[in-house]
């Protein structure tokens, strides 16, 4: 890179220092690549922004957070979205995570009282806890939810996969929480 002008090279006692050269008509393009993750976040959080149902929250998770090639998506809907549009807009949003990165993608989809009311033990949950990157919603409020359905229900439901995506095979438990 050196050779071709894009970094700047000189000595320093006995090493070498690299910097880029700004001015290079490359600069802006390897700042680019180098950017494709916080590119890949702002365009998710743009889409989602101008949703007609809007989404309570949203992270990128698994190996997508880490920087691999599957890109999974969750999506908590408000308890009184309208089933098609919600789903119209997923679709086109799954669409294009794909076509801008190349990459597959995955959503794995809740109801905010399915978060709150049932699927706080779902391990993939624990894993959005912990390593998810927020596009869109609180992750504090997110929190609240997983939290609300511990001392609720002691998280009972279970995730299973599609073939486009995940969806929620929902598990009541035997009695909810008391009335008194």
């Amino acid at each position: 890179m050196s050779k071709r002008g894009t970094v700047l090279s000189s000595r320093v006692g006995n090493a070498y220092v690299y910097q880029f050269n700004r001015e290079h008509l490359a600069f802006p393009h390897v700042m680019g690549l180098a950017d494709l993750s916080g590119e890949f976040l702002r365009r998710h959080q743009a889409r989602l922004s101008g949703w007609a149902v809007p989404t309570v929250y949203a992270a990128v998770f698994g190996s997508a957070a880490r920087g691999t090639m599957t890109i999974d998506i969750l999506l908590v809907r408000p308890d009184d979205a309208v089933g098609e549009v919600w789903d119209e807009q997923v679709a086109e949003l799954m669409a294009e995570v794909t076509r801008w990165t190349g990459n597959d993608a995955r959503d794995l989809q809740f109801t905010e009282s399915e978060i709150a009311g049932r699927a706080a033990d779902a391990p993939v949950l624990r894993d959005v806890m912990t390593e998810a990157l927020t596009v869109a919603g609180s992750r504090a409020g997110f929190t609240r939810l997983l939290r609300r359905a511990n001392r609720q229900w002691g998280g009972h439901g279970r995730v299973t996969r599609r073939s486009a995506g995940w969806a929620v095979r929902e598990s009541c438990p035997s009695s909810g929480p008391s009335a008194s």
